[in-house]
C-alpha cells in the first residue's frame, strides 16, 4: 500500500513540476496571462448584465406599484358651472343697393343705368363711405321679349341690372344710405344686414364675467363644506354663436319718395346678447 501510494504522489509532482515547466517559458506565460485577462474580462461583463437586469427589474415593480396605488387613490373633485353675458351693439350695417334700366337701345340702357350708379356712389362717398367698402355685387344686359299670340316672340328691349355692395362702418349712417334709394331713383335695395365685427372685445368680457361668478360659487362652497380647492383639473367653455341681425329692407322706388310716402325710414340696428358658458372641474382637499 505504502508503495503504491508512493506512486501516485511520484506521478502528481511530475504533473506539477511539468506544469510549472510549461508557464516558465515565454510563450506559455502569454497564454496564461491572456487567459486569465479574457476570464476576469467575462467574469466582470457578466457582473455588469447581472446588475443591470435586476435594476430593470426593481425599477419596473416600482413604477408598477406607484401605478397602482395612484389608481387606487380617490380624486375629490367638484364641477362648476357659470354664464356670463353682454349686451353688444352692432359696429358694421351692410347694404345692396342696385338699379334697373330698361331701353329699346342697349346704349340708352346702360348710360341711364351707369349715369344712376355713379350718382349714388358719389352720395355713398359723400356720406364718409370709402371705395374699397363700395363692391359691384353684380352687372347683367339682357334683351327681353314677349310673346304676342298672333306675332310670337316680340323684341321689347334691353334690361341692364346693376347693383353694389356696401359696408357701412358707422351703423349711425345706415338709415342715411337707404334715404338715398329715394332721393336718386334707386330701384332696388335688400339685405340690410347689422353685424358685430369685433366679437372678441364682448367674448372676452363675458368669459371674465363666467368666471367671477364660480369664483364667487367656489368661496360659498369652501365655507358651506368646509373644503379648500387646490387645483383645476378641467376648464371648458362654450360660445353662443354671434349671428347678424337682418333688417330685410326690399322697396321699390315707386313705393318711396316718387309720388308715396315721404317719411324717413327710422332703422333701428337693435342688440346681440353674447353668452359664455364656463365649466370647471376643480380638486378639493
Amino acid at each position: 500500500m505504502a508503495l503504491l501510494r508512493n506512486k501516485k504522489k511520484g506521478r502528481a509532482t511530475k504533473k506539477s513540476s511539468a506544469l510549472q515547466n510549461l508557464c516558465t517559458s515565454d510563450m506559455n506565460t502569454f497564454w496564461c496571462d491572456f487567459t486569465k485577462k479574457l476570464f476576469i474580462t467575462f467574469f466582470g461583463i457578466l457582473l455588469v448584465y447581472i446588475i443591470i437586469f435586476f435594476g430593470t427589474l426593481i425599477q419596473n415593480n416600482m413604477e408598477r406599484f406607484s401605478y397602482i396605488k395612484y389608481e387606487n387613490q380617490q380624486q375629490r373633485t367638484v364641477r362648476l358651472q357659470a354664464v356670463g353675458s353682454v349686451i353688444a351693439q352692432p359696429d358694421t350695417a351692410t347694404i345692396s343697393m342696385g338699379v334697373i334700366s330698361e331701353a329699346t337701345d342697349v346704349q340708352v340702357a346702360q348710360a341711364e343705368n351707369t349715369q344712376k350708379m355713379n350718382q349714388l356712389i358719389a352720395r355713398l362717398r359723400a356720406l364718409g363711405i370709402a371705395s374699397e367698402d363700395i363692391q359691384v355685387k353684380e352687372y347683367t344686359v339682357y334683351p327681353r321679349y314677349d310673346y304676342i299670340e298672333d306675332q310670337g316672340r316680340v323684341f321689347l328691349g334691353y334690361t341692364v341690372n346693376q347693383e353694389v355692395y356696401i359696408k357701412i362702418r358707422d351703423v349711425s349712417k345706415a338709415d342715411k344710405v337707404v334715404v338715398l334709394a329715394g332721393e336718386i331713383g334707386i330701384t332696388k335695395v335688400s339685405d340690410l344686414q347689422f353685424l358685430l365685427q369685433d366679437t372678441d372685445v364682448y367674448i372676452a368680457q363675458a368669459r371674465e364675467e363666467a368666471v367671477e361668478k364660480i369664483m364667487e360659487k367656489a368661496n360659498t362652497l369652501s365655507q358651506l363644506l368646509g373644503v379648500d380647492f387646490v387645483n383645476i383639473i378641467h376648464y371648458n367653455e362654450y360660445e353662443d354663436h354671434v349671428s347678424p341681425r337682418s333688417t330685410g329692407v326690399y322697396y321699390e322706388t315707386e313705393a318711396y319718395g316718387v309720388g308715396g310716402r315721404t317719411e324717413k325710414p327710422d332703422i333701428q340696428a337693435g342688440s346681440k346678447d353674447i353668452r359664455i358658458r364656463v365649466e370647471m372641474v376643480v380638486e378639493i382637499n
